[in-house]
């Protein structure tokens, strides 16, 4: 980090990538021929955290005096950088803040919802798929769970490096799985699974996030 500290900070920041895997996840797949590409897969939003930790750019960003980090999903196309959000982000003192959207009925049951754990009322997000057997139907109520996640964040980028540091580089994000055909080209070959992490998951893992 002390090396990186000396480079101005980047524009463009590339991300990793992760092998796919086969259907019972104990090896990666193997592509025959010319298409290795296909062998990989997108690491999830969440690895831009890991990938602003071992670049150096969370460092180059601190020392240039940068405080504070807008980041959304490439998803979400209404993402906005609201100067009002930042001033409100700013003025909180909070280490990250999470935009949420109301959820509507028949369509948004199982996008990633908002919820506070009871111990600790830590925010963290929940989807369909993560929840116990007999309580989908909870899960699934929005007027119970009301705001989704639209996967914009801010970030505070001093708290940011802190928590990093305190985990090795590597934040302790839940890990998602989904089964999609190794060439997404041709729906019905072969699946493979591919493990993902959320950069809205972040929010699961700093004390203090709020939701906006």
């Amino acid at each position: 980090p002390a090396a990186a500290v000396k480079q101005t900070p980047p524009l463009e920041l590339l991300q990793r990538r992760a092998p796919k895997l086969s259907g019972d996840g104990r090896a990666p797949i193997r592509v025959q021929g010319d298409e290795k590409e296909l062998e990989w897969a997108d690491s999830g939003s969440g690895d831009v955290f890991g990938a602003l930790y071992s670049s150096g750019v969370l460092w180059q960003l601190e020392a240039a005096g940068y405080r504070y980090l807008f980041v959304s999903d490439a998803a979400n196309g209404g993402a906005t950088l609201d100067g009002r959000i930042l001033t409100w982000f700013a003025a909180s003192g909070a280490p990250a803040a999470l935009e949420v959207a109301p959820r509507v009925r028949g369509f948004d049951e199982r996008e990633a919802h908002a919820v506070r754990r009871k111990l600790g009322w830590r925010l963290l997000l929940r989807e369909a798929a993560q929840a116990a057997a007999g309580e989908e139907g909870a899960c699934a109520d929005c007027r119970a769970h009301r705001y989704l996640s639209t996967g914009s964040l801010w970030l505070h980028v001093p708290s940011l490096a802190q928590r990093l540091e305190e985990c090795g580089g590597r934040l302790p994000l839940p890990v998602r799985r989904r089964r999609a055909p190794v060439d997404p080209r041709r729906p019905y070959t072969k699946r493979s699974l591919e493990l993902r992490t959320e950069a809205a998951d972040v929010v699961g893992v700093i004390d203090g996030a709020l939701p906006l």
